[in-house]
């Protein structure tokens, strides 16, 4: 979004992140360039930041310092695992 000329966005960001997660380096590239959050806050006009409890390769904690960031609402649910497994599909929550 910080390049594009996009506007009026409305976000829902499953297991979002923001930041380098050391323990998952095949994930680096994701966060090598800074987000530049003053540029991007005007284009949005709601955002939600979902995650879970259960979930191993983002912690929750990432999510919601993202969420923090883009000042939205956080929805952490108790179990999801990355809201799709070989198993089963958890439910998203209504946002």
């Amino acid at each position: 979004m910080n390049q594009q000329e996009i506007q009026q966005a409305n976000l829902i960001l499953v297991v979002g992140f923001d930041e380098t997660l050391w323990t998952q380096l095949q994930l680096v590239n994701f966060t090598q360039t800074s987000i530049d959050y003053a540029k991007i806050l005007p284009k949005i006009i709601q955002a939600v930041v979902i995650s879970a409890l259960n979930i191993s390769i983002v912690q929750h904690t990432y999510s919601e310092t993202l969420a923090r960031h883009l000042r939205c609402k956080f929805i952490l649910m108790p179990e999801g695992k990355l809201f799709i497994d070989q198993d089963e599909i958890y439910p998203l929550p209504v946002v």
